[in-house]
């Protein structure tokens, strides 16, 4: 009695290739077919047996599979997963015409033109889908810009910055402080301001207060002490910086009433 063993190569089909983003899982395969069946299937560099494997990888790798039939016979292949870490990023900066212009920095680049969806939100209602957009601020407020970007594959990135606006700055004309507990005190006003100083002198230049905090007001006495300044007009000066610009000198008068 004679037994015929049909000599049929086993051959191996994987899945494709395959592209995900950092923290997602993807499920690759590997199907043989040919050969006597009982097929063995090992992951090589996983040390992992089976015909399917479910990975969550954070780096790009290559996946080995060998299989086996009964007969001893083997075919390898390999699937390839590549991992795509994306991070939005953009730079900011004022133009000549005091607006804002933006320049996406994503990471990785973008592969190709067009790859990347950009979806901006300047933070005042106002929105784009450039890659390099201009926007002007209404200079009323701060306020925050939001880059979300997506890639060709769907992976996301959200960045963010704080757009100071410009110094607002208010100073009264005058005081009277008498203690009657209407308009005691000098005080300047100010938002948005990164720093300032402050500094006032009676009309020989004489130093009477300065101050390089909003929270500090002038009740009329001379550089803090117990001798109060007479009735009159006095010059003040303050060195302002705004966030993001040039510190820029302003000044005026005051006029103090008892």
């Amino acid at each position: 009695l004679t037994y015929h063993i049909p000599d049929i190569p086993v051959e191996l089909t994987v899945s494709p290739d395959v592209t995900i983003c950092a923290g997602d899982g993807v499920s690759i395969s590997a199907a043989a077919t040919g050969g006597e069946e009982g097929f063995v299937y090992e992951w090589t560099s996983l040390g992992a047996f089976g015909p399917d494997l479910y990975l969550t990888p954070s780096q790009t790798a290559t996946y080995p599979v060998q299989v086996s039939d009964i007969c001893g016979r083997t075919v390898e292949d390999a699937v390839t997963v590549g991992v795509q870490y994306l991070f939005s990023g953009f730079q900011v900066a004022l133009n000549d015409e005091g607006a804002h212009q933006f320049w996406a920095a994503p990471t990785p680049p973008e592969p190709f033109p067009g790859a990347y969806i950009y979806a901006w939100d300047f933070g005042d209602g106002s929105t784009s889908d450039e890659a390099n957009p201009v926007h002007l601020y209404d200079g009323l407020d701060s306020y925050t810009a939001t880059l979300g970007v997506t890639s060709e594959i769907g992976c996301t990135d959200t960045a963010y910055t704080l757009i100071q606006g410009p110094a607002l700055f208010y100073v009264p004309t005058a005081f009277s402080p008498n203690n009657d507990g209407i308009n005691d005190a000098f005080r300047i006003y100010g938002a948005q301001i990164e720093s300032f100083t402050l500094h006032i002198v009676d009309r020989w230049g004489g130093e009477v207060f300065s101050t390089s905090s909003f929270d500090e007001v002038w009740t009329g006495a001379v550089q803090g002490g117990s001798h109060y300044a007479a009735n009159g007009i006095y010059h003040w000066t303050a060195v302002v910086k705004a966030f993001g610009t040039e510190a820029e000198e302003r000044s005026g008068v005051i006029q103090l009433i008892r």
